[in-house]
């Protein structure tokens, strides 16, 4: 009688055990609430540690690239640099021109008053007929 009863006490265990897993394995295919759990580090399962060696070679691997970066970056650096100096240069030559310009404009303004006191005292002291002979061939922006 203990045998029968130790038999049916470790088949319903198993059978309990059984439905358990059966119904979990269910559970999760058809549930969509179920999320799976991609990071293993997070479920509790072993993750690959990386050995010295390897975490010693992906160091010098990132050293190698940032020193490439900066090497890049230097030599970007330099090229500014050399252009900033030939934008400085270019800007110093258009500002001169730029000042000649304007003291040409300054010289050719003063030039024209000259000019036109000297049209204006001409027209004054000449006779009233002569003087509107040569209005009339003169160019219209003088005459006016």
């Amino acid at each position: 009688m203990k045998k029968l009863y130790t038999l049916c006490l470790v088949g319903i265990c198993t059978g309990a055990i059984a439905a358990v897993m059966l119904r979990d394995s269910n559970a999760a295919d058809s549930d969509p609430r179920v999320k799976k759990i991609e990071d293993r580090s997070i479920s509790g399962l072993k993750v690959p540690v990386p050995t010295s060696a390897d975490a010693e070679a992906a160091l010098v691997k990132r050293e190698k690239e940032l020193e490439d970066k900066g090497r890049l970056l230097k030599e970007r650096e330099e090229q500014i640099a050399v252009e900033e100096d030939r934008l400085k240069i270019r800007i110093d030559e258009y500002q001169k021109l730029h000042d000649e310009i304007t003291q040409l404009q300054n010289n050719n303004k003063k030039d024209g008053k000259e000019l036109l006191q000297r049209l204006v005292k001409t027209f004054q002291t000449m006779a009233p007929k002569k003087a509107s002979a040569v209005l009339t061939v003169m160019a219209d922006d003088l005459a006016v």
